[in-house]
């Protein structure tokens, strides 16, 4: 069985030996994406933090919003979806929206963070900002 990269899905293709018709293209190693469970927390009207523990690590996201929220916000359950580490290893920018009941927030680096607010925002609306993961 014969193996090259597709260059337009960057995924592995084999072929068997024989040349026979192509297999299902594997995925590369750090293709697929993962989900942990952490939290999110407001600082002040314009800030936040968030906490995720990955591979017994904690990784800690602090940003600062475009717009300042009516009042705290708490998600006590939140999700990171990332591909790989590398995405959490800098300062990085997102956008996304925040209320009245739900967030989610997209990164330029890849990763996106959402979850329930624990309790509903006056008014929902769509932010931009930046940030910095560090890790301990």
């Amino acid at each position: 069985m014969d193996a090259r990269l597709d260059d337009k899905t960057s995924s592995i293709v084999t072929r068997k030996s024989d040349g026979g018709s192509p297999t299902q293209p594997r995925k590369r190693q750090g293709d697929e994406s993962k989900k942990v469970a952490g939290t999110l927390q407001s600082i002040d009207e314009t800030k936040f933090a968030a906490v995720f523990i990955i591979d017994k690590i904690r990784y800690l996201f602090t940003a600062r919003l475009n717009k300042a929220t009516d009042k705290p916000f708490r998600v006590s359950s939140a999700t990171l979806t990332f591909r790989n580490l590398q995405g959490l290893l800098r300062s990085t920018t997102f956008q996304g929206t925040l209320g009245p009941s739900t967030m989610e927030f997209a990164f330029d680096s890849g990763p996106t963070i959402a979850g329930n607010l624990d309790e509903k925002l006056t008014e929902g609306k769509s932010v931009v900002g930046t940030g910095k993961w560090t890790w301990s």
